[in-house]
């Protein structure tokens, strides 16, 4: 009889960590688990400076990612580690919907003002970013006189 609790995670996402992105690798380890969206909406900005995605507790639309079953709390680490939580992301249980089937899963949310670079992707979805353009006037100003109203 096995006495070790059983250790796996269940994580949410959304970005760079995802198939043929680059730091999908991090997961190398991690069963993966199909698309999902979050159950909830959120915000999902890109900075243009760096392409990297972040996304905020502000529900305006649901987020596309990936739910991967990571194997022990060390590869979670691992993953804290990268996204710099508690400092840069702060990683949350959130819920995520999988055609129908509304799980629990750790997700990495921004937790700081966002800039000048970070514009608003209004579809959810990181694989999308390349329709977002530097030319493109930053819609967050728009989003937040909305939100102001």
């Amino acid at each position: 009889m096995n006495n070790r609790t059983d250790q796996r995670v269940t994580v949410f996402v959304y970005g760079k960590l995802q198939k043929g992105e680059s730091n999908h690798g991090y997961l190398a380890s991690a069963q993966y688990l199909g698309p999902a969206l979050s159950n909830d909406p959120l915000s999902m900005f890109i900075d243009l400076d760096t392409s990297i995605p972040v996304v905020t507790e502000q529900p305006t639309t649901f987020i596309a990612g990936e739910l991967y079953q990571l194997p022990d709390a060390r590869a979670l680490a691992q993953l804290d580690w990268l996204e710099g939580h508690p400092d840069s992301y702060q990683r949350k249980l959130i819920l995520v919907n999988q055609t129908g089937r509304v799980h629990k899963a750790w997700c990495y949310l921004w937790h700081h003002e966002l800039n000048s670079a970070h514009v608003f992707l209004n579809t959810g979805n990181y694989k999308d970013r390349r329709l977002v353009k530097k030319t493109i006037p930053s819609v967050r100003a728009d989003w937040e006189s909305a939100w102001a109203a």
